[in-house]
């Protein structure tokens, strides 16, 4: 079996090309409410023209996906914290651009990296969600991916959307290395037709609630389908899971990385 994958970062969005297959966006979100997520920010490749996601992990440490830190430079990068509203004149610059050092090919399951921003910044972070998530289990969204297959601009304000950890079997069908939720090193969401992340979301959190404050869970990574099925819209259809990097898999690399604590980030 084929299977077609595809990876969840908008290119040449500056340049306000389309993005890349046709269809990129948060599928059925609705607007985030100001301050509801101060740990969420937006990455932009200043030499590429390209979108991300990401989330504070402390004052001056972000956490996102590598296929947004590959091949390239600390100096091309912006990173805009604490605004609901997507805007372009504002952003911090990045001194340091950590990617695993397992991350290779598409698919890889160690599409995890740390940037260090200049300057430390005085909103929330968030901590990393450590219990192990199971099937079935809903887990929310968020980005600034487009909002249409036909838009060449990123949605103007931050989406969030709830999704659903789906079955290891299920998953499978797309996705054959796939271990199973709260067992290998990602999560797997789908069946929910209509609701989805997409390009532009990349790096992106995945979060649950927990005692009354967000968790990270995962890292928006990349969607997946069978190649042989007829996919009408490249996000949010039934044929389509997304892989998203299980962060609490990673607390060594966070760590020994960033100089934080377990204590400080879980």
């Amino acid at each position: 079996m084929k299977v077609q994958t595809l990876y969840m970062c908008v290119s040449s969005l500056l340049g306000y090309a389309a993005a890349q297959q046709g269809s990129a966006r948060i599928v059925g979100g609705t607007d985030a409410s100001i301050g509801k997520y101060p740990f969420a920010v937006y990455i932009i490749n200043n030499a590429s023209g390209s979108l991300c996601g990401g989330s504070l992990l402390s004052g001056d440490w972000v956490i996102t996906a590598a296929h947004c830190a590959k091949d390239v430079k600390p100096e091309d990068l912006k990173v805009t914290v604490g605004e609901t509203k997507f805007v372009t004149d504002k952003g911090i610059a990045v001194t340091q651009n950590i990617i695993h050092p397992d991350y290779g090919n598409a698919g890889d399951k160690n599409d995890i990296a740390l940037f260090k921003l200049e300057k430390k910044v005085d909103y929330q972070p968030i901590k990393i969600h450590t219990d192990n998530l199971g099937d079935g289990e809903q887990v929310k969204a968020l980005g600034w991916g487009l909002e249409s297959s036909t838009a060449t601009t990123p949605s103007n304000n931050l989406k969030e959307v709830t999704l659903k950890l789906i079955s290891t079997d299920e998953c499978r069908k797309r996705v054959s290395s796939f271990e199973g939720n709260g067992v290998g090193s990602q999560y797997c969401t789908g069946g929910t037709p209509g609701k989805d992340t997409c390009s532009g979301d990349s790096g992106g959190p995945l979060v649950k609630e927990k005692d009354g404050n967000w968790r990270l869970v995962g890292l928006t990574s990349y969607g997946a389908w069978d190649q042989r099925a007829d996919v009408s819209d490249i996000c949010g259809t039934e044929e389509i899971v997304a892989i998203y990097t299980r962060v609490s898999s990673f607390m060594d690399f966070i760590t020994s990385n960033t100089g934080l604590s377990s204590s400080d980030i879980s």
